[in-house]
C-alpha cells in the first residue's frame, strides 16, 4: 500500500484560521470530520465519533507536501467504514451505486444523498471545508451532486 494512504493516518487541514481533521480509511478513501477547532487537537478518537463525510482524495494531498500527518487511529470503528458512492452514466443516462468494488443500478432517489464517485483535489476539499464551516454551499459539492443529473430538475 502507498504510504500516503496509510490506514489510520490522521491529517490536519488548516482552513482560514481553523483546524479540521481527516483519517485515511483505505486507498484513496478518506473520512473528514465536520467539526472545526480554533486550536490544534490531539484526541482524535472523539473527533471521529461525530459527523463525517467520506470522499476519495488525490494521493499528493496526503504526501510530503500535502496535509500534515498529526496522529494515527488504531481500532476505531470509523476504520471499518464502507461508504457507497453514486455514479451517473452520461450516455445511458442511468445512476448506479458503487462501493469501491461492486456497482449496481440505482434510482436518483437512492443516489441523492450519496457522494459522487470522484477523486478530489486537496484545494477543492479545503474549499468544501471552509464552506461547511461557514454554513455555505460549496461550488464543488454542487458540481458533483446527483441532483445535477436528475431529469426532473
Amino acid at each position: 500500500m502507498n504510504k500516503n494512504y496509510e490506514i489510520g493516518k490522521i491529517v490536519e487541514i488548516q482552513v482560514d484560521g481553523s483546524f479540521s481533521y481527516a483519517v485515511v480509511i483505505s486507498e484513496p478513501l478518506v473520512a473528514f470530520s465536520k467539526t472545526f477547532f480554533d486550536t490544534p487537537q490531539t484526541d482524535f478518537n472523539e473527533i471521529f465519533s461525530d459527523d463525517t463525510f467520506y470522499i476519495w482524495i488525490m494521493k499528493y494531498a496526503l504526501g510530503r507536501n500535502g496535509w500534515k500527518k498529526v496522529g494515527f487511529l488504531n481500532n476505531h470503528s470509523i476504520l471499518a467504514s464502507k461508504p457507497e458512492f453514486f455514479k451517473f452514466d452520461l450516455i445511458a443516462k442511468v445512476f448506479s451505486i458503487y462501493d469501491g468494488v461492486n456497482e449496481k443500478r440505482a434510482t436518483f432517489e437512492e443516489c441523492a444523498n450519496l457522494e459522487c464517485a470522484a477523486v478530489w483535489d486537496p484545494h477543492h476539499v479545503e474549499d468544501r471545508l471552509l464552506a461547511l464551516r461557514d454554513g455555505k454551499t460549496c461550488k464543488w459539492d454542487k458540481s458533483l451532486s446527483a441532483s445535477k443529473y436528475n431529469k426532473s430538475n
